[in-house]
C-alpha cells in the first residue's frame, strides 16, 4: 500500500498556496513555517480545512478530484488561530479528565475489592472468571464482547506482574476500568453506579444506561485524544477516519456535552 509521499515545509507552504488558496498576509511564509515545523500540518491545517471548504446540504466538504473546493483566499492566521483556539480547552480540558479517571478508577476499585473480597490469587481468579462469564449477559454487540473478552482475558497475567489487587486496580487504564464496570452483573453495577453518582463522579448522568450509552465511550476517545496532543476537531468531524466517515450530528452533540461537562468540573 503507497501513502501520501512525505513534504519538506517549504512544500507544505507550496501545496497551501496551490491548493488551498491560503495566502500569508498577517503571518509572514517563515513564521507560518516555523508554526508547521513545531505543531504539524496534521494539527494545524488537516482538522480545520472543512470549515473554509465548500460543503453540502449536510455540511460535509464537496470533494473535486479528491480536492477540496475553495471559494475564497484563507488566511494562514484563520487556521492558526482555529488551532490555537481549540488547543487553549485542552489544559482545562486534561484536568478534568485526570479528575475523572482518577475518582472513578479509586472508587471502583474499592469497591470491586471489597465486593469479591480479593484477599488471596483464588479469590481474584473467581473475580476475572465471574467478569467473563458475565459478558455473556451484556447489551453490548459481539465487537465490544470480544474487546471487552480481549481486556479481561489480560487480567491474570497482568496480576502476576504486581501480586497486589491494589497496585493491580490502581494500574488500569480507563478502558480496562470501564470494562470492569460494564461485566459486574447488574446489581453491583446499579450499586457502584450509586456510590459514583453519591460522589459527584458521573458527570451529572443520573442512570447507568445513560452514563454507559452516552458517556462512557466518548470519554475514553476524549482522554485519548487530549492526552495524545491530537485534534478534538478531527475527532468531533469522523466517526471512522480511515474510511472518512462522518460523525452524525447528535452524536457530536453527545460529545460537545461531555466536554463543556469536563470543562465546567461538572
Amino acid at each position: 500500500m503507497e501513502y501520501k509521499p512525505p513534504l519538506t515545509i517549504t512544500e507544505q507552504i507550496a501545496r497551501l498556496k496551490s491548493k488551498k488558496r491560503v495566502v500569508f498576509n498577517c503571518i509572514d511564509e517563515t513564521s507560518a513555517s516555523s508554526i508547521l515545523y513545531k505543531s504539524n500540518y496534521i494539527n494545524v491545517i488537516s482538522p480545520f480545512k472543512h470549515c473554509f471548504a465548500k460543503v453540502d446540504d449536510n455540511k460535509n466538504p464537496i470533494k473535486v478530484n479528491d480536492e477540496h473546493v475553495y471559494e475564497r483566499d484563507v488566511d494562514f492566521i484563520e487556521y492558526s488561530e482555529k488551532y490555537n483556539s481549540e488547543r487553549t480547552q485542552y489544559p482545562s480540558l486534561y484536568k478534568g479528565i485526570m479528575d475523572f479517571e482518577s475518582h472513578f478508577n479509586a472508587i471502583l476499585s474499592y469497591e470491586i475489592i471489597h465486593a469479591f473480597n480479593i484477599r488471596n490469587s483464588e479469590r481474584f481468579e473467581l473475580f476475572v472468571d465471574t467478569l467473563m462469564e458475565n459478558i455473556k449477559s451484556t447489551p453490548y454487540d459481539d465487537d465490544v464482547k470480544n474487546h471487552m473478552r480481549s481486556e479481561i482475558g489480560k487480567f491474570k497475567r497482568k496480576m502476576n506482574k504486581y501480586n497486589s489487587i491494589y497496585i493491580f486496580m490502581d494500574r488500569l487504564s480507563l478502558s480496562a476500568s470501564i470494562t470492569v464496570l460494564r461485566c459486574c452483573g447488574k446489581p453491583l453495577q446499579k450499586y457502584i453506579f450509586s456510590r459514583l453518582y453519591d460522589n459527584n463522579c458521573t458527570l451529572g448522568y443520573e442512570d447507568f444506561p445513560t452514563f454507559d450509552s452516552d458517556c462512557l465511550e466518548r470519554i475514553v476517545k476524549i482522554r485519548n485524544c487530549i492526552c495524545h496532543g491530537n485534534s478534538l476537531e478531527v475527532l468531533l468531524q469522523y466517526y471512522d477516519i480511515k474510511e472518512k466517515s462522518f460523525r452524525t450530528s447528535s452524536d457530536r452533540v453527545r460529545f460537545k456535552t461531555i466536554l463543556r461537562k469536563l470543562k465546567n468540573n461538572e
